[in-house]
Parts: C-alpha cells; structure tokens; sequence
C-alpha cells in the first residue's frame, strides 16, 4: 500500500510542478502583453493629443474657422437638397393626393 501511495504522491508532486510552470509561463507572457499594451496606449493617447491640439489650433486660427463654417455649410446644403429630391421622388411615386 506504500508504495501505490508513494505513486500518487509523485503525481500529484508532478502535476504540482507542471502547473507553477504554467502559470510562470502565462504570467511571463500576460506581463509582456501588458507591456505592449501599456506602450500602445501610451501612443493612441500621444497621438490623440497632437490630433486634438491641431484641432484646437485650426478652429482658432480665422482663415481654418471660416473654412470649417463653409464646409458645415455645404454639407448641410447637400444634406437638405438630398432630402428634398428624396421627398419630391416620393410624391411623384406614391401621388401627393392619396
């Protein structure tokens, strides 16, 4: 009977060890990972910056405002010239007196 324990004792001893082992290896990697991902963000938040203080820039320099209110403009004139035609289709379609 000694000896069947002594077996299971080593089996567990064995899956004892392989399983440190595994979790050394995944915090090993987990703590790489999260170095990446630490340097990555570190960029995107660097990079949102620099996005963010040339938007600042160009909404106060006067010639980019004016620029930025033209092409709101436009966008919105195209936008409500495409509702139109949309609703003048429709009418057409379906007759404005049913």
């Amino acid at each position: 009977m000694s000896l069947t324990k002594d077996r299971w004792d080593d089996v567990g001893r064995s899956f004892a060890d392989l399983g440190r082992r595994l979790g050394d290896r995944y915090r090993d990697a987990r703590s790489d990972e999260q170095g990446e991902v630490t340097d990555a963000l570190d960029r995107l938040v660097a990079g949102l910056d620099r996005a963010f203080s040339s938007l600042g820039d160009t909404i106060r320099d006067p010639e980019s405002k004016a620029a930025v209110e033209r092409a709101a403009r436009t966008l919105g004139d195209a936008v409500a010239g495409t509702v139109e035609d949309v609703g003048e289709r429709l009418r057409k379609r379906f007759g404005a007196d049913r």
